[in-house]
């Protein structure tokens, strides 16, 4: 515990070659500790050492205790819900387990801008399952259809919205060409759809940051569809 500290520490200071040793040396005298293990594929990701960062991610998610869920919400399928979990589980090996859909209310609608508000939805998820929302181990992604906006942001609108490291909610209104003026492309609306979640997963449930390179899944400065489509779908 204490070298994984110690990395943590070097990490926040950007000195990734000695919190990678600092790692190294967690993980050798505790094997089973999936922090450390997180923390070496973040520093490992921060050098550009791609393979090994997944590689360890890979080797902490088995050991890690939490478990990710999906949550459709509103008219968003169940069916779209688990063909997402498939897929992640058959890319990155990832179990997702796949909840019953929740209704919104009009207590996460905004009248006004006719939009989701994404802090409320986040509420409303808590609410209806507290137990995941009592449980540290849990890690929650909500997806819709409906548009949505961050309170305490500036913005028109979001794609996604992520809280406390464990709860996000993703929206794919402004994704969907159909709703850009585009013609319609089902293809096109999953990848971006895939990529944003993807995005939520290696944050909370990888432990992972977001960073300055758009071609990572990972890329923070996300204005619109263009910056999404530029995007890879890893880290």
């Amino acid at each position: 515990m204490a070298y994984t500290q110690l990395g943590v520490a070097y990490e926040s200071l950007a000195r990734y070659g000695e919190a990678i040793k600092a790692y190294q040396l967690a993980i050798r005298l505790m094997p089973s500790e999936a922090k450390a293990h997180y923390g070496l594929a973040r520093a490992y990701l921060a050098i550009g050492d791609k393979k090994a960062a997944f590689a360890q991610s890979k080797t902490a998610s088995g050991l890690d205790e939490r478990t990710a869920y999906f949550i459709p919400l509103g008219d968003f399928s169940s069916p779209a819900t688990a063909e997402l979990a498939t897929y992640y589980k058959r890319k990155f090996g990832i179990g997702i387990v796949c909840l019953p859909a929740i209704p919104l209310d009009a207590s996460t609608f905004d009248g006004h801008r006719h939009q989701l508000i994404a802090e409320d939805v986040i509420e409303l998820i808590k609410r209806t399952y507290p137990k995941l929302a009592g449980d540290p181990d849990a890690v929650v992604i909500g997806l819709t259809e409906s548009d949505m906006y961050i309170r305490e942001k500036t913005w028109q609108y979001a794609f996604s919205y992520w809280v406390d490291s464990r709860f996000a909610v993703v929206s794919n209104a402004r994704m969907n060409p159909a709703n850009l003026g585009q013609p319609a492309s089902a293809e096109l609306l999953n990848t971006r759809f895939r990529k944003m979640v993807m995005k939520n997963i290696a944050i909370l449930y990888y432990q992972m940051r977001p960073n300055r390179n758009p071609k990572s899944v990972l890329y923070n400065n996300i204005d619109g569809v263009e910056e999404l489509d530029r995007m890879g779908e890893e880290f």
